[in-house]
C-alpha cells in the first residue's frame, strides 16, 4: 500500500524532472506544475497531490506560482541552476519568475569574474567600506610585505574579520603566497604580564637549542601578524611594541642578534580608550576607522541582517523560514556591540526555531516565529518604530512576504537587496533622462509634468544625482547657473542643483536636437502671465543660446523653464500636504493617527474622524469641511478612509471649500505611515500620492455590508458574555484585523465567519489580559501544518495586540486560524 511519504516522494520527483524540463527549454515563465497534470501523469487522487503540494510548499521544497491554475516548481533544482540568485517561496499572479533569475555562468567560462575579492565582497564595500577597503589595498600591496596598519572601532564592529579579509586579498593577488601564516595574538592574555608578552612576541635565546621558543614575528614570517585589542597592554608593552615597529627590526629574548620584521603587522584597538596609545597610532602609518553598526545606513543593516541569517541556513545544514516582519524587528533594533551583538540575537532566535523543527519529525524547513525572539528584540521593537517606514520600503523590493534563506547559498544577499537597487537604479535613471527628451507638444499638463519630474529629483541619493548630472552639458549648467546669480531670489536654488538638474539636461537636448537649425515656433500656453519673471529670466537664457548656436528655441520650451525655475523655489519654502483619516468605528481613525504620530516626531499635519455608529453621514462631511481647513497648509488635503461611503470625501472639500483634496481609500496602517513620510519628504503634489497608492500595500478592500447585523451581534450575545472589557473598542479593533485576514486569503466576507470571530475573540482579549491565556494540544505540529494560514492571522492581529497593550500567544492565535482553516 502506498503510504503518504513515498506519495510525496513521488510527486517531488516529479516536479524536480519537469522543473528540469522547464529551464532546458527556457519556459520557466507563467509555466510550472499543477495539481491536475500531476494527478494524471502519475495516476494519483488530485485531492491528495493537492494536499501533498501544499506540504511540500510549506516545508520549502517546491515554490508556488500564483494564478488560474496554481503552478508549483522546485525550489532546489531553481536554487542549482541559478546559484546566484533569490527565489522567493511565492511568485504573485503578475510577477515574473525571471525577474529573480538569471543565467548560471560556468566557471570554466568567466574564470576572472567567478573569483570573489575578498575585500569587495564585504557588505558596505559600494558605501561606508568604499574609502577604507582602498586603503587596505594599498596597504597590503606595499613591497615587500605590506605597510602595517591600525583597525579602528567600537566592540563587535567587524574590525578581526576586516584583518582576515585583507590576508585573503593580498594571498588572492598574489602578494602573499598561499602558504603564508596568518597568526594572532592576543593582547588581552598579556595585559599583567609585560614579560610574558616580550616573550610571546619576540621569543626567547635559552642556553640549549632545545629550549628555544619561537616568538610570532618570527613564526609570520612572510604573512600576517594580527595584534588584538592593543589597548589591553600595558604601557611598558606598548613602548616595547611601539620601538620594534619604529625600528624595523626585533631581538629574541636573551639573545644579541637582530632580525628584520619579515612580516604585515595589523592591530586592532577600541576607540579612544587609552593616551598611551598615541605612541603606537604615530608609528603605525595606515589607520582604518570602521563605523558603528548604526552609523552604516538602513540599507548596509538590512545587507549584514540577511547575510547573517543566509549563513545561519547553511550553518544547521536547514532551510530557514523569516516573514518581512521579523527582519523589521531586527532592523529596528539598536545594537550596543554592534555586529556581533546582532549576530548572537540572530543566532538566539534560529536556535530556538531549530528546536521546536526538532520537535516535529515532519518537517524539514525552520521556521521563524514572533515567539523565538529574545524579550529585548521584542521590547526594542515596541519602542524605537521610526525606522520602520525605511526597512519597509527597502523590503518591498522583495515580492514575497516571507524570506527562505537556502542551506547550500552564499549569495543571496546580492540577490536579494543588490540586483533589486541596481536595477531600479538603472531603469530610473534612463526612464527619467527619456522622460526629459519627448517633444514639447507631447506634454499636456506642463506643471504636472514639472512637478513630477522635480518629485523624483528630490527623492534621488547622490549616486543617482551624480548619474544624471554626468548627461548635462557643462556650458548649459554654466550659462543657467551664472544667470541665476543675477536674481537673489534664486540664489537658494545654487546649494540645491538636483531640483535644476531636470530642465538642464531639457536644454541639453534641445540644443543636441535643433542645432544648426530651426525649430517651427509655437504660441506660448501662457505662462507668461503666471510666471512673468521665470519668464523673463528663461527667455535671457535662452536668446543667450540662440546667439552661439545659430537656432530659435520653441517659446513653450521658454515656458517649460520658468514653470521648472518657479515650482523649484516652491520647493524650498513650501509647507506639506495634509492628512486627514477617516474610518468607520468608534476609535480605529484615531488610532491610526496616533501610532503615526507616535512613530513620526516631525511636525506632522495630521487628524482624524471616526465615523461612529449613531453619526449622520452630514455630520461627517461637515466635519471633514472643518477639519481640511484647519489642516490645509496651502497645499491641499489628502483624505485616506477605509470603505464606502467615505471615497468621495476629497471630492466633497473640493467642491465645497476650493482645497485641493485626493482620496486614498481602503487605508492601512503601513499604507498610512508610508504617506505620512512621503508628506515629509515636501513633495507637495497630490496627484503623486494618489499615483503612488496603487504601489502601496493596501489594507483589506472587502465591504463590512451589514453593519446592523453586527451591531445586534454585539448586543444579544458578545456584550453578554464580556466582564470588564469595552466592547464596542475591541469590536472595532478587531474587524480592522479581520478585513485584513479577509483580503490576505481571499476570502469573501460573510456574517457567519464574522460572528465566529468576533464572539471568540472578545473573549480571548478578556483572557490575555487577564493572563489567562487557552492552552492549545500540539501547538507546533498545528502550526507546522497551516503556516501560511497561521503567519497571516497572526501579523494582522498585531494591530489588537498593539490596541490593548498585550502579546496573544501562539495558542490563542491557532484557535483563530482555526476558523479561518474551516472557511478555506
Amino acid at each position: 500500500m502506498e503510504t503518504p511519504s513515498s506519495r510525496r516522494d513521488q510527486i517531488y520527483h516529479y516536479i524536480q524532472d519537469k522543473t528540469q524540463q522547464l529551464i532546458h527549454n527556457k519556459a520557466i515563465d507563467h509555466h510550472g506544475i499543477d495539481a491536475l497534470s500531476c494527478a494524471i501523469d502519475l495516476k494519483l487522487d488530485r485531492a491528495n497531490v493537492s494536499k501533498e503540494l501544499n506540504y511540500l510548499w510549506r516545508d520549502g521544497r517546491i515554490i508556488k506560482i500564483q494564478g488560474r491554475p496554481v503552478y508549483y516548481l522546485s525550489y532546489q533544482t531553481l536554487s542549482d541552476n541559478f546559484p546566484n540568485c533569490y527565489i522567493p517561496s511565492i511568485i504573485g499572479k503578475n510577477d515574473s519568475l525571471s525577474n529573480y533569475l538569471k543565467e548560471k555562468q560556468k566557471v570554466e567560462d568567466h574564470p576572472i569574474h567567478n573569483e570573489i575579492d575578498p575585500l569587495d565582497s564585504l557588505i558596505g564595500s559600494d558605501g561606508s567600506l568604499g574609502d577604507l577597503i582602498l586603503k587596505a589595498k594599498s596597504a597590503i600591496s606595499y613591497p615587500p610585505y605590506g605597510l602595517h596598519t591600525l583597525i579602528r572601532g567600537n566592540h563587535g564592529v567587524g574590525k578581526t574579520r576586516f584583518a582576515l579579509s585583507m590576508f585573503k586579498y593580498a594571498v588572492k593577488k598574489g602578494y602573499l603566497q598561499k602558504e603564508s601564516p596568518f597568526c594572532t595574538l592576543y593582547c588581552r592574555n598579556y595585559s599583567e604580564d609585560p614579560a610574558l608578552f616580550a616573550a610571546a612576541l619576540l621569543g626567547e635565546e635559552k642556553n640549549s637549542p632545545n629550549k628555544k621558543s619561537t616568538g610570532l614575528l618570527e613564526r609570520s614570517c612572510g604573512g600576517v601578524l594580527l595584534l588584538e585589542q592593543i589597548e589591553c597592554l600595558n604601557t611598558s608593552s606598548l613602548n616595547l611594541l611601539s620601538s620594534i615597529i619604529n625600528q624595523g627590526y626585533y631581538t629574541h629574548l636573551g639573545g644579541s642578534e637582530t632580525y628584520p620584521i619579515e612580516c604585515m603587522m595589523i592591530g586592532t584597538v577600541q576607540k579612544g580608550d587609552s593616551l598611551a596609545l598615541a605612541c603606537i597610532e604615530e608609528s603605525i602609518p595606515i589607520v582604518i576607522d570602521l563605523l558603528d553598526l548604526e552609523d552604516r545606513g538602513m540599507y548596509e543593516k538590512l545587507q549584514i541582517i540577511l547575510d547573517l541569517f543566509s549563513k545561519e541556513a547553511k550553518s544547521i545544514g536547514h532551510p530557514l523560514h523569516v516573514h518581512k516582519d521579523i527582519i523589521t524587528c531586527f532592523a529596528v533594533m539598536v545594537y550596543k556591540n554592534n555586529i556581533t551583538q546582532l549576530s548572537n540575537e540572530i543566532k538566539i532566535a534560529c536556535s530556538r526555531a531549530f528546536l521546536d523543527m526538532e520537535q516535529n519529525p515532519y518537517s524539514n524547513t525552520v521556521y521563524l516565529n514572533f515567539h523565538h525572539l529574545s524579550s529585548s528584540l521584542l521590547a526594542s521593537n515596541q519602542s524605537d518604530v521610526k525606522a520602520k517606514p525605511e526597512i519597509l520600503s527597502m523590503l518591498s523590493t522583495v515580492k514575497s512576504n516571507f524570506l527562505l534563506f537556502g542551506k547550500n547559498e552564499t549569495f543571496q544577499i546580492h540577490s536579494i537587496l543588490e540586483i533589486n537597487s541596481e536595477y531600479m537604479f538603472n531603469s530610473k535613471i534612463e526612464q527619467f533622462i527619456a522622460e526629459l527628451n519627448i517633444d514639447i507638444e507631447q506634454i499636456d499638463n506642463m506643471e504636472k509634468y514639472v512637478h513630477k519630474n522635480i518629485e523624483y529629483l528630490k527623492k534621488c541619493e547622490k549616486l543617482q544625482l551624480r548619474a544624471i548630472k554626468s548627461h548635462i552639458n557643462p556650458i548649459v549648467y554654466q550659462v543657467v547657473i551664472t544667470h541665476l546669480l543675477h536674481f537673489p531670489k534664486y540664489k537658494s536654488l545654487l546649494t540645491h542643483e538636483q531640483l535644476l538638474y531636470g530642465i538642464l539636461i531639457r536644454i541639453t537636448h534641445i540644443l543636441k536636437k535643433y542645432e544648426g537649425s530651426f525649430a517651427q515656433d509655437t504660441p506660448s500656453s501662457g505662462i507668461h502671465t503666471l510666471y512673468p519673471e521665470e519668464f523673463s529670466i528663461g527667455s535671457n537664457i535662452f536668446n543667450y543660446f540662440n546667439s552661439i548656436y545659430n537656432l530659435r528655441i520653441q517659446n513653450k520650451e521658454v515656458d517649460l523653464f520658468a514653470s521648472y525655475l518657479a515650482l523649484s523655489a516652491q520647493q524650498l519654502r513650501q509647507t506639506n500636504v495634509a492628512i486627514l483619516v477617516v474610518c468607520h468605528g468608534l476609535s480605529i481613525a484615531s488610532q491610526m493617527v496616533n501610532f503615526v504620530k507616535a512613530t513620526i516626531t516631525e511636525d506632522l499635519h495630521i487628524d482624524a474622524i471616526d465615523f461612529r455608529e449613531g453619526l449622520a453621514l452630514d455630520d461627517i462631511l461637515e466635519l471633514t469641511c472643518t477639519k481640511a481647513q484647519a489642516l490645509n497648509q496651502g497645499v491641499g488635503v489628502l483624505v485616506c478612509c477605509d470603505m464606502e461611503p467615505l471615497t468621495s470625501l476629497g471630492d466633497f472639500i473640493a467642491q465645497q471649500t476650493g482645497i485641493p483634496s485626493k482620496t486614498i481609500k481602503s487605508i492601512s496602517l503601513s499604507q498610512l505611515l508610508y504617506l505620512a513620510q512621503k508628506s515629509l519628504r515636501g513633495i507637495n503634489i497630490l496627484d503623486s500620492f494618489e499615483e503612488e497608492s496603487t504601489a502601496i500595500p493596501s489594507s483589506a478592500n472587502h465591504k463590512i455590508e451589514n453593519q446592523s447585523f453586527i451591531s445586534k451581534v454585539i448586543q444579544k450575545i458578545i456584550s453578554k458574555t464580556t466582564s470588564f472589557i469595552d466592547t464596542q473598542r475591541a469590536v472595532d479593533v478587531l474587524m480592522f484585523c479581520l478585513q485584513k485576514i479577509l483580503q490576505d486569503l481571499s476570502i469573501p466576507y460573510n456574517d457567519e465567519i464574522a460572528t465566529k470571530y468576533l464572539i471568540h475573540c472578545v473573549n480571548m482579549l478578556e483572557r490575555v489580559i487577564r493572563n489567562q491565556p487557552w492552552e492549545y494540544i500540539r501547538i507546533h505540529a498545528f502550526i507546522e501544518n497551516n503556516t501560511t494560514i497561521f503567519h497571516i492571522v497572526e501579523k494582522n492581529l498585531e494591530y489588537a495586540s498593539n490596541s490593548f497593550d498585550i502579546v496573544i500567544p501562539s495558542s490563542e492565535i491557532a484557535y483563530i486560524t482555526e476558523i479561518f482553516i474551516a472557511a478555506t
